[in-house]
């Protein structure tokens, strides 16, 4: 769940958590203690922008720990397709970005 948020501000610089937890269907009561807690690991930064909605950002710290999300979703992605056809690979991640994205 911590690597999904934090992949998802990533992406999304200022982010608030309520559209994280819609994205993620993460319920308010669970998302709060875990931007806190992320917070509080110096992994994102929160600042207000409108009434009580912050916007969230990733720290140096939370990059690096995105970054290395990313190398180890990769890692695992080419064990996965190890041994596959380049052509079957690429049809079987397209075919699977259509079904996530649906």
């Amino acid at each position: 769940t911590e690597a999904s948020v934090l992949m998802l501000i990533e992406a999304n610089s200022d982010i608030t958590q309520s559209v994280i937890g819609r994205m993620l269907g993460i319920q308010r009561a669970n998302l709060v203690p875990l931007a806190s807690q992320l917070e509080w690991r110096a992994l994102i930064r929160k600042s207000v922008i409108t009434g009580r909605a912050q916007a969230l950002r990733l720290t140096p710290a939370g990059r690096t720990i995105v970054r290395g999300c990313h190398e180890r979703i990769a890692a695992h992605e080419a064990r996965f397709l190890i041994g596959m056809i380049k052509a079957d690979a690429e049809t079987l991640i397209a075919r699977i970005s259509r079904i996530w994205n649906c």
